[in-house]
């Protein structure tokens, strides 16, 4: 009887550790599943910062100058960032490719704004002061915090940061969402704005930051 139940004990045991290290090693977001293992020798990380805008009054902006395509990863430049030169970003030198947009829709207007950077340094500070990122980890993780309290936009919009203040880490194909909300009175009239920040990490394939148009 001691023999079952000692059997029996290192059964459950086995079982519980397996349970454990299965979630552990997991990693999503937001339901979001982390993708394959970070081999920086073959790609390297595309950390992506959205914030959109949706209200009152009517503003318009410029075009987006990427897009990233989620099903093939694939991020395409529209004005020809990808190459060797001082103005150019060289996807077989760099380790990260920092890119942010701002979007409007609604009654606040429409289009969007968008560019793309190298980051060879750390820390740095992201556009419209939304964070600091602080390291670039050998799995592709990156560690950000929040920077500014306030954050503002085309001189017209101002928001509370909604990025928690606590440092967190944002590993390859995870994604995490911020909000906040904020009422302007104006002309008598009480208009609501929302601002959405969505945060991206993706793992891309060197080969696969290219120059192309919005046609293609």
């Amino acid at each position: 009887m001691k023999k079952t139940y000692s059997q029996y004990y290192r059964v459950l045991t086995c079982v519980f550790l397996l349970f454990f290290l299965s979630t552990e090693s997991g990693c999503s977001s937001n339901g979001h599943l982390c993708e394959e293992e970070v081999d920086l020798a073959r790609g390297l990380i595309f950390f992506e910062q959205r914030c959109h805008i949706e209200g009152d009054p009517l503003l318009f902006i410029d075009f987006p100058t990427y897009r990233f395509n989620q099903e093939t990863k694939t991020l395409v430049s529209f004005v020809n960032i990808f190459g060797e030169g001082e103005t150019k970003i060289d996807p077989f030198s760099v380790n990260l490719v920092f890119g942010d947009g701002v979007g409007l829709s609604g009654t606040a207007g429409s289009g969007v704004s968008s560019g793309l950077r190298a980051v060879d340094d750390f820390p740095f500070t992201t556009s419209h002061r939304c964070l600091l990122v602080k390291a670039l980890q050998k799995d592709g993780s990156i560690v950000v915090k929040r920077y500014a309290e306030t954050l503002r936009f085309f001189d017209f919009f101002s928001f509370p940061n909604p990025i928690l203040p606590l440092s967190f880490v944002l590993r390859p194909g995870e994604e995490k969402t911020f909000s906040a909300t904020k009422n302007i009175k104006t002309q008598g009239k009480l208009l609501r704005f929302t601002l959405t920040v969505r945060l991206r990490n993706h793992f891309v394939e060197r080969t696969s930051y290219l120059n192309g148009s919005w046609s293609d």
